[in-house]
């Protein structure tokens, strides 16, 4: 997105994460299960921003050798397991440990940050409570595709393909012809209706075990290549598959004593729209932004506290609604989902959909504030 595009150009690192990404100018498309488009939401840019499709563990490795290159001061070590904190007066003393040598390790520093994910073992050792829910009607399912979409079925960079049963997401992830698909599943036992070609009778308690998850996904996943193919070049590449429970959940407090939440620790979404990475990244800005403030220059702690509050008013009062209404818009079948949906598709493809869009606000709203000094 645009607002998380300037800030990387900021840090120094957007040109060596432009050298590996795909650059996205048609926005995003939603699609009939047949690949016929029904709507487009339009890329928007300022002048010399561009927006990037990639890949979140392609992100991760630029900025770690980022991190290795010009900050040596900056320790990274891998394989810790957070086991304990405690909460002193103006500082943290974390306990980890690993399961090679079976030793404990003790770090003690003014601030912790956690961004260990969902299931946070940070937020949790703190107490802090992961507020809201968890979509257990569908499973999700990830899925690392190597196809070229843009060939043999005609789509751009990202797309949402729309239907009750087999809905998707299908992103490309940087300049290789890898995309992600990722869709829903109802349960282990998938049914090809051979009339409708639709995928029914799914329960989500079943287990998701790895050879189960891969057969379906031949299924699944030819389901989006068949219909919307133009050349007869339908083979694929299963690089990597997951499955995995989505949260629309938000930890109560982003500070506790000098412990800090970002990111998915934080705040959890499904992954329609990118809203989860790109609410992170943001958060990374401000945390960066307002401990380089207090630490560095002596501003007062409070600004800190008031940095947390900002962003967690940003996720509950703007990402969490945007974020359900992406997912439901791609399923939902009752009346005033398909209502919006009507109405948001007759927007965007009507006269004045640059008008529509611009309304939207690009998603600059997501950082109001980068608490930059």
């Amino acid at each position: 997105m645009p607002v998380v595009s300037n800030e990387l150009i900021k840090l120094g690192v957007f040109d060596d994460l432009r050298a590996i990404g795909t650059i996205n100018t048609t926005g995003v498309t939603w699609r009939q299960p047949d690949g016929k488009p029904l709507a487009t939401l339009p890329m928007i840019t300022d002048p010399g921003i561009v927006t990037l499709t990639l890949g979140q563990d392609k992100l991760a490795t630029v900025i770690l050798d980022t991190l290795r290159r010009e900050c040596p001061s900056v320790r990274v070590i891998f394989s810790q397991r957070v086991a304990g904190i405690e909460l002193g007066a103006g500082k943290v003393t974390l306990m980890t440990s690993n399961n090679h040598n079976f030793e404990d390790y003790f770090f003690t520093s003014k601030f912790v940050v956690g961004c260990d994910g969902a299931n946070s073992a940070v937020r949790r050792a703190c107490m802090i409570p992961f507020e809201g829910f968890t979509w257990t009607n569908y499973r999700f399912t990830a899925a690392d595709v190597e196809y070229d979409f843009t060939e043999h079925c005609s789509f751009p960079e990202a797309n949402f393909v729309v239907d009750p049963e087999n809905w998707a997401v299908i992103a490309k992830t940087g300049k290789e012809n890898v995309w992600r698909v990722c869709y829903g599943i109802l349960s282990e036992l998938e049914v090809v209706h051979a009339s409708a070609n639709r995928l029914v009778g799914e329960r989500p308690e079943l287990s998701p075990d790895h050879a189960s998850v891969v057969e379906r996904s031949k299924t699944r996943i030819s389901a989006y290549i068949k219909p919307a193919n133009k050349d007869g070049v339908m083979d694929y590449k299963l690089r990597r598959i997951s499955p995995y429970f989505a949260h629309q959940r938000c930890a109560a407090t982003y500070r506790k004593g000098n412990v800090l939440l970002a990111g998915d620790a934080a705040h959890s979404n499904n992954p329609v729209g990118g809203l989860g990475l790109t609410g992170g990244l943001l958060d990374a800005v401000v945390v960066g932004n307002v401990l380089v403030r207090h630490l560095t220059k002596g501003e007062p702690d409070e600004l800190v506290t008031k940095a947390m509050e900002a962003r967690r008013n940003i996720w509950v009062n703007l990402t969490n609604p945007v974020s359900q209404a992406n997912f439901k818009r791609l399923h939902a079948t009752d009346s005033a989902v398909e209502s919006e949906r009507l109405g948001f598709f007759e927007r965007l493809n009507g006269k004045d959909n640059l008008a529509f869009v611009k309304t939207l606000g690009g998603f600059a709203n997501l950082l109001p504030d980068t608490f930059e000094s």
